[in-house]
């Protein structure tokens, strides 16, 4: 009896066989009941008593008496995928969805190291197959809500995000990711809101408070992205993002004296990053400096011969500089690294060359390497509208609105265009959109007023306008108009 519960402690089948060699030596059916009744044991603790590979080995144990041991299974694959042997865990997890084809466990870890080796379609096809089983498989919308962001489908993987809260209101993770969806359509409130909620709940307070810096910058509220990465310090200093992000922030507001502070205490591992070191240069740029702004840069060519963006800053430089032939040959040297950046920054030479349909011709280079970078198509459809073919300009700009449907500025962009090309109607359609998008945004108001009063609507325009004034009671373009309704309920009350 005292061996036996000794036994029921240990978790060394190697040390078990030893003590008591008799109860290995039962029956086939006898020996699977005991491994039956250890194995969760060693699921719940061996991961803490026992080095990797022994821990590997005990479910092996376990697997020789049956190999199809679901729970085993699962424990084994999770091992391996938790160590990054993909190639290991991979067989085992399909195994675990042939024996139980609504094990859910197992597909979203398949889809993770398919999405991992860049194998979206068959993590997209895995995850929506777990979910025709588990239609509340939180872990796969979510992850499907992930691949979503990661191809530019900002609007789509929002919506899943939502899902999964709706499923479980404290699922962090889609706090943060709903914070980063509505950065990317520059929804900015809706982002710090989520960002906060994700504050309270995570316990990773550091990227919390980066990823609220990341949204402040993005709408360039700069003093308050370097608090927030001030905060994201506190909570973590080895946060080398939050480190280097304000020292660019302080380079932006041209604080050059308290960027250079954190230049020169620099953590090693950002000695490494072109980014980092490269600040001084930028620095010269941002002062207008450019020519030793390319100097500072050609320091570098030996140690990031390999980084693009080496040639990136270099040949941008150059192109600021007015030498278009440098700058084209620093494109079309960095080209075999990062062909998109590249191909975009040779038609930016083209443009200025007015080469406009070779420039063309490089931004659709670009964008059959990146299909769904909105960037890509918002640059050509300006030099269609700079060369004045309006049409190939709108449909341009439609492509980019494929990518980002609720994205404000190209919802604006298609007003302006809709309206240049003659069809106020349409265009005014596109700006009553931006203002269901920001209803807080005067300057949507006042633009809508004026196109509905171009059509004719004078008294509906008027409440636009006073709604204009209701938000900005000292909007420029409507002074008068402000001066003459102010008249008017000066009359009205007269009259009373």
């Amino acid at each position: 009896m005292i061996i036996s519960r000794f036994i029921r402690k240990t978790l060394n089948f190697k040390i078990q066989k030893v003590l008591n060699p008799k109860i290995f030596n039962f029956k086939q059916h006898e020996q699977v009941c005991l491994f039956q009744v250890n194995k969760f044991r060693i699921s719940e603790e061996i991961h803490d008593k026992l080095d990797f590979l022994e821990t590997v080995q005990n479910y092996k144990d376990i697997l020789q008496h049956d190999q199809n041991d679901l729970v085993t299974l699962n424990n084994l694959a999770t091992l391996y995928y938790n160590h990054k042997c993909y190639t290991e865990a991979h067989p085992l997890f399909e195994k675990c969805i042939e024996l139980d084809p609504t094990f859910s466990a197992a597909y979203t870890h398949l889809a993770k190291i398919y999405i991992d080796q860049d194998q979206i379609d068959l993590a997209v096809e895995l995850l929506n197959k777990n979910i025709h089983y588990n239609k509340q498989s939180i872990e796969s919308i979510f992850l499907l809500g992930v691949i979503d962001l990661k191809q530019f489908k900002y609007d789509f993987g929002i919506k899943k995000f939502q899902q999964c809260i709706q499923l479980n209101p404290d699922h962090i993770d889609s706090y943060l990711q709903l914070g980063i969806g509505y950065r990317k359509i520059k929804n900015y409130s809706k982002s710090i809101q989520y960002l906060n909620q994700y504050l309270e709940l995570t316990q990773d307070k550091s990227e919390a408070h980066y990823q609220l810096g990341l949204t402040y910058e993005d709408q360039n509220e700069l003093k308050d992205a370097i608090k927030s990465y001030k905060k994201a310090l506190e909570y973590n200093s080895e946060n080398y993002n939050a480190y280097k992000n304000i020292t660019m922030a302080y380079i932006e507001l041209k604080k050059f004296d308290k960027a250079n502070k954190y230049l020169s205490k620099a953590p090693k591992s950002l000695q490494d990053d072109f980014d980092f070191v490269s600040a001084k240069g930028y620095m010269l740029e941002q002062d207008g400096r450019f020519e030793e702004a390319a100097a500072f840069y050609e320091q570098f060519g030996e140690k990031f011969q390999k980084d693009y963006k080496f040639y990136l800053s270099l040949g941008n430089c150059y192109l600021k500089m007015g030498q278009f032939d440098l700058a084209e040959n620093m494109y079309s040297e960095g080209l075999m690294l990062s062909p998109e950046y590249f191909y975009i920054g040779l038609a930016e030479v083209c443009v200025v060359k007015k080469k406009y349909q070779q420039a063309i011709q490089y931004l659709e280079n670009a964008s059959d390497i990146d299909p769904d970078n909105r960037d890509i198509y918002l640059k050509i459809s300006k030099i269609y509208e700079a060369t004045g073919q309006l049409y190939e300009a709108i449909q341009y700009s439609y492509q980019v609105m494929e990518i980002t449907p609720n994205d404000l500025d190209i919802i604006i962009r298609l007003s302006q265009l809709h309206h240049q090309d003659g069809n106020t109607e349409l265009a005014a359609q596109f700006m009553k959109k931006g203002i269901e998008l920001e209803p807080s945004n005067p300057d949507l108001y006042y633009e809508y007023g004026i196109l509905i009063q171009e059509l004719g609507f004078d008294e509906e325009a008027e409440e636009y306008f006073k709604k204009t004034l209701s938000i900005n009671n000292h909007y420029p373009q409507l002074f008068k108009f402000s001066q003459e309704l102010a008249r008017r309920e000066s009359g009205l009350d007269q009259s009373n």
